[in-house]
Parts: structure tokens; sequence; C-alpha cells
């Protein structure tokens, strides 16, 4: 989840794309094993109940200017970081990408919030590097 909402309005989501999926085991199909919420997420995160989240899986804007889109001008500032921290259950996981060029600007900001830095993921790859490659940085909640 990420949001753009500081520098442009946010992204519409393709008429075919659900805004909520939820997987369910076939023995209780009450009881959610996923949900996927494909929104801003600015409004999501505010809309979630606080250590409600186990894991999150983003892929932010990596600040690296990338194919001239506006939204890549900077990596998501300090409130959206620390939203993600609110609902994410104590001990649970979050991986965000980030290029090589500013992930350690991603890893500190992350840090700063409370995050512990458990690994780190890199792409490698074997002629030089796209400007805008990601890697995931792999965080847990303290």
């Amino acid at each position: 989840m990420w949001s753009n909402a500081h520098k442009e309005p946010a992204m519409s989501t393709p008429s075919n794309f659900p805004t909520f999926i939820t997987k369910s085991p076939n023995k209780n199909p009450s009881a959610p094993v996923a949900v996927l919420k494909c929104k801003d997420s600015a409004i999501v995160l505010k809309l979630t109940l606080t250590n409600s989240v186990s894991a999150i899986i983003t892929d932010p804007p990596y600040g690296v200017d990338f194919g001239d889109f506006g939204w890549d001008n900077g990596i998501p500032g300090f409130g959206i970081w620390r939203e993600c921290f609110r609902v994410l259950k104590p001990g649970g996981y979050m991986a965000a990408f980030g290029a090589p060029r500013t992930s350690h600007e991603l890893a500190t900001l992350l840090e700063k919030i409370g995050f512990i830095i458990c690994g780190r993921l890199v792409w490698a790859y074997p002629m030089a590097p796209r400007p805008a490659s990601p890697s995931a940085t792999n965080t847990t909640r303290g």
C-alpha cells in the first residue's frame, strides 16, 4: 500500500480490478485467511484497527524519478509508515520494496518509527543495474 495524495490525485483502480479479495479456507468460509485491499493506503490505513494486520507487503515509489512519473519524486514520508506500524500486530512483518539507490533512506525511516530491520533482499542483475531495480527491506514490529 502507498499513498501519493501529497503530490497528485489518487490513482484510479481499473474497473475490473477487485477492491477487496478475501480467501477463506474451504472448511470455514466465514474465517478469512487473507484480505487484499486495493485502495489509497492513506485512506485504508486510517480505517484499519490498531494491531489488526499480520503482514504488509508494499511496493511504494522508489524516489528515483523513474520514467518521469510524478508519483516517484520521493519515497513516502514518515506519516504513512507510522500508520503501517500502528496497524501491524506486534511481531508482524512488513516487506517494503525500494530501489538500491534509496533503500537506505527507507530503512532508516522505518527504524526511526520502531521497525526492526530483519534482513534485506536485493535483486542482482547480471548487467548494469537499472536505476529503479527493486530491493526489499523486511522488517518486523518489535
